[in-house]
């Protein structure tokens, strides 16, 4: 059941990241500036149940993903 959850949650936040690259003005990076810290354990957290129970290649995706969002924050 975890498992499902972190794999919905970061394919969630990887379709956000490909909504939010292709939208003119990123309306996403105020949400991610306001509740910073909760939206970045989250992503963090998704990627690293799915390193543990999804497919390599998206792990990867999913840990640049927190990474961007992370430098898009700051």
């Amino acid at each position: 059941m975890r498992a499902s959850v972190s794999a919905f949650l970061a394919r969630s936040a990887w379709y956000c990241f490909i909504w939010a690259s292709f939208s003119a003005e990123l309306p996403v990076s105020s949400l991610i500036l306001r509740s910073r810290p909760s939206i970045l354990v989250m992503l963090l957290s998704a990627s690293l149940l799915s390193a543990l129970r999804s497919s390599l290649i998206f792990s990867i995706s999913a840990f640049l993903f927190s990474m961007s969002v992370w430098s898009l924050a700051f």
